[in-house]
């Protein structure tokens, strides 16, 4: 399970790249989790829960949209009456770490990892690398030699597992069928000494990095009985909660023995009859996960383990808040008196509001890039006032570049301006105080509101600026929204997916400080702008209100105080930052 995600994350910033070096930096600014972690979270939730792989699949998928499936996937994942679409890509081989694990013979082990690929990956090179895969680390996990894994694979499946990953760099090519991309995997662990260069090998081919990553570093986990603890620890830092419940209920479950002091094993414990279950399919229907108000109910806290992240993340995100600190005082009061006198659930306070409906607000007000221009933020809070907009939103960086970082974070304090966290919140060299430190830290990457996604950078896991058309046309391809505002680029744009060119999206104009309507049939990308400053000549503070009603936008240019910046310096470039 681990050594699956943690292979994914080393792989993700080097997905697509060509780069075929073996001395790559682990971890860098960029290394996230992606689509291949989600589907493997979701294939040890069925596995768990014994539940059925296309219906946890689509459950958890949906939970988290902006992975970087593949358009077909996506398309799948979303629409339950889509026909399976049999590919014969790698992507149900990426995600057989948990079927290898907990299987307890090597039937097993193929006929459920022919049931969990089948319904996206039902050709019949995408059953094989799913089954390739899953026998390896079922062979891994039960001390097979590698001469016993490599015979076994290439016997039943025909791949040649002669080679090595020297011979084989120089001439491969990036590629996502499961024929040119699981047997080079495999090898990358064949041809290591450990859990690290097995993942070093599988990405320093150049091609599909973060899958062949994954797939690499879940058989090593299986076969070293866990993963070295830096890179466990690491790699653990970047999961979601709901993530890191998961991996630990597997391995409570599906416990490995490390063979080395240095690896993240686990205790071992009985085995079940059946690991998986009682049977070749897992079947079996989930019950409902809504509660009579139609709203999800409250999962309890597992162990002290999650109570400690979860109360840890509350720390960091209400430290520096006076206001909501009281808050929580009153809370903690009501929460008592309800325990104490045995409050029925559906009448407690956190029943109540999770049943109330939302209001929806008309006007947003979008600002982005502050930057620490507080003077800036002044001069665009004075223009949103006289809009008549019911809130505003800022889309990250509001520190790092100009003088006043504590004032701009005081300010939106103050006004309980809901932020997303930018890049230059999450990584900077400021001397700033720990209560502000905390708020950044505690920024969410995103907030979604229905079909309409808010966030820095870009929603794809490699995360590049979304400043000409080839990126907008890669963004709509991998992700669902109606509309996606954004901030980073400095410049306000807008990018439709309608376009008469392949591979690029459509730029539309508009005029400043007039509403552009959106057409209904439509998706667009808006770039909203900056507070702190601009990358081109306008020389204007800028940003967008959003009207949900009237379905438009209007990109704001007013006059104030910009910081000082060579604009020369981040024009509209294919750069990755």
């Amino acid at each position: 399970m681990l050594g699956t995600i943690a292979g994914d994350i080393i792989g993700s910033a080097w997905e697509g790249s060509g780069e075929k070096r073996y001395d790559f930096p682990l971890f860098t600014e960029f290394s996230r989790y992606t689509d291949d972690t989600v589907m493997t979270i979701a294939i040890a939730v069925a596995v768990l829960d014994r539940r059925d792989y296309t219906e946890v699949m689509r459950e958890i998928g949906a939970r988290h949209p902006f992975a970087g499936y593949g358009r077909r996937f996506h398309d799948w994942l979303l629409s339950p009456d889509m026909p399976p679409p049999d590919s014969y890509g790698n992507g149900g081989a990426m995600r057989m770490s948990a079927i290898g694990l907990a299987a307890v013979s090597e039937a097993e082990a193929l006929a459920q990892a022919q049931g969990a690929a089948a319904p996206s990956h039902g050709h019949p090179e995408g059953i094989r690398g799913a089954q390739a895969v899953a026998l390896a680390v079922f062979l891994a996990r039960s001390g097979a030699s590698k001469d016993h894994i490599r015979q076994s694979i290439s016997s039943r499946f025909g791949y040649n597992l002669e080679r090595t990953v020297a011979g084989i760099r120089p001439h491969y090519t990036f590629s996502v069928a499961a024929e040119r991309s699981v047997p080079e995997a495999i090898l990358s662990f064949l041809d290591a000494g450990d859990y690290e260069s097995t993942v070093r090998n599988a990405v320093s081919l150049g091609g599909d990095a973060d899958t062949m990553a994954c797939i690499a570093g879940g058989i090593a986990e299986a076969y070293w009985g866990g993963v070295p603890a830096s890179i466990a620890e690491e790699a653990r830092s970047r999961l979601p909660e709901e993530f890191i419940a998961v991996v630990d209920r597997f391995y409570e479950r599906y416990p490995l023995a490390a063979r080395d002091a240095d690896y993240a094993g686990s205790t071992p414990a009985e085995p079940e009859h059946s690991r998986i279950g009682k049977s070749q399919s897992i079947a079996t229907r989930a019950e409902p996960r809504l509660d009579a108000a139609g709203a999800m109910p409250l999962r309890p806290i597992a162990d002290a383990r999650e109570y400690r992240l979860v109360t840890e993340r509350l720390v960091r995100q209400l430290t520096a808040d006076v206001a909501a600190a009281a808050l929580v005082r009153e809370l903690e009061r009501v929460l008592r008196y309800e325990i104490e006198h045995g409050v029925p659930d559906d009448t407690r306070l956190a029943s109540r509001l999770l049943a109330r409906p939302r209001k929806r607000a008309r006007r947003t007000a979008l600002i982005s890039d502050i930057h620490g221009n507080h003077a800036g933020l002044l001069a665009a809070l004075e223009d949103i006032e006289k809009r008549h907009c019911d809130r505003i939103l800022c889309l990250g960086d509001l520190v790092d570049g100009g003088p006043e970082n504590e004032r701009v974070i005081e300010t939106m304090q103050r006004l309980r301006v809901p932020c997303v966290r930018g890049n230059h919140d999450e990584t900077n060299d400021l001397e700033l105080a720990e209560t502000s430190r905390r708020f950044l830290l505690g920024l969410p990457e995103y907030i979604i509101e229905d079909d309409v996604l808010y966030i820095h950078i870009s929603p794809r896991p490699r995360k590049r600026k979304i400043n000409h058309a080839v990126e907008a046309w890669n963004v709509f391809e991998e992700s669902d929204f109606r509309l996606l505002f954004i901030g980073h680029v400095h410049v306000p744009m807008i990018f439709g997916e309608r376009s008469d060119t392949y591979g690029e999206a459509a730029p539309h104009p508009f005029e400043y400080n007039r509403p552009f309507a959106f057409s209904r049939d439509e998706r667009y990308i808006i770039s909203i702008g900056a507070i702190g400053y601009g990358r081109d000549d306008v020389g204007r503070i800028r940003y967008a209100i959003y009207d949900a009603e009237a379905h438009a936008v209007e990109l704001r240019a007013i006059d104030g105080p910009l910081l000082p910046h060579d604009h020369t310096l981040g024009g509209c470039t294919l750069e990755f930052s």
